[in-house]
């Protein structure tokens, strides 16, 4: 049997979708859809019951903490299949997902499968490929660089995943903290059939939390490439040196551990982080601190 997992938070229609593609699968397998309200505001049990489908079970999220983490965990710990798979309530699988997923995890004798999948911003559907594994890679590198892990194509064999389980402090990076603490313990392998789609809005941000985007790297930092860690904190840097919304000593870290692994770093990409120097005196001043920088530390 196979345990699916729908953290809700006031989403009624997405949900009704989400649980449709799910009604829809060609899979032989049994299942049992597990629906986690996390505390919405909207009607959310009734929506669950209306199919009249004892293969849905409705759970409300009863814990002090309200997020998406604890209510995955709180599936874990009720599933009661062999396998389980996620799904967030705003997206939705294409029918053939869970009959390639589980073909996958027996044919590759795996623990784990993520996929590829399509992009859906209400103007564009566009698919986004989970391409392989370079030759050492870890996670990590491989979800900071150009590689794919989506929640929603994730499919485990339960026992791998209940022995994991998902980090209920993360706010941010969840998918990926998770992903890459199953990778380090299990055989966690990429499927580049699309069998998803993940649904944003236009213009759609994703939630922000840097105390959490810190928190994830801190938590992760030995196994990162120095380029990749270089990378990531200047995009979100550039990101932030103008808002007035966002705390200066945020602006500052950023800043400052964009530039951790000078040696690392082109001339151009250290100059990057200091457009706001003006002139000729100021650029050079730069150049000059690169070169120091990349000489004695």
């Amino acid at each position: 049997m196979i345990s699916i997992i729908i953290p809700v938070k006031n989403r009624v229609d997405e949900l009704k979708r989400a649980i449709n593609s799910v009604l829809s699968q060609s899979t032989k397998h049994d299942y049992e859809i597990i629906v986690i309200d996390d505390k919405s505001d909207r009607d959310i049990k009734s929506v669950v019951e209306n199919y009249k489908d004892l293969r849905l079970v409705y759970i409300l999220n009863d814990k002090d903490i309200s997020n998406a983490n604890v209510c995955r965990n709180l599936g874990f710990n009720l599933a009661k299949g062999d396998y389980i798979a996620m799904l967030d309530s705003d997206d939705e699988w294409l029918p053939n997902h869970l009959e390639q997923k589980i073909k996958f995890l027996e044919e590759n004798n795996c623990e784990g499968v993520f996929g590829s999948y399509y992009i859906d911003d209400t103007v564009d559907k566009k698919d986004v490929i989970s391409r392989s594994f370079k030759k050492g890679e870890v996670m990590i590198n491989y979800l900071l660089s150009d590689g794919r892990a989506a929640t929603p194509t994730q499919v485990y064999k339960t026992y791998a995943a209940k022995s994991i389980m998902w980090d209920e402090a993360l706010l941010r990076h969840q998918d990926f903290d998770f992903s890459i603490r199953f990778a380090e313990k299990y055989s966690f392998l990429p499927s580049n059939e699309v069998t998803c789609i993940v649904h944003w809005g236009k213009g759609e941000k994703r939630l922000e939390d840097l105390d959490s985007q810190i928190r994830f790297i801190k938590k992760h930092k030995e196994k990162i490439l120095p380029r990749l860690y270089n990378d990531y904190h200047s995009k979100i840097y550039l990101s932030l040196r103008k808002r007035k919304d966002v705390g200066a000593e945020f602006i500052d870290y950023f800043k400052k551990q964009s530039s951790s692994y000078i040696h690392d770093m082109t001339l151009n990409e250290f100059l990057a982080l200091y457009k706001e120097e003006k002139g000729k005196i100021g650029r050079s001043f730069l150049r000059f601190k690169y070169l120091v920088k990349t000489l004695f530390n």
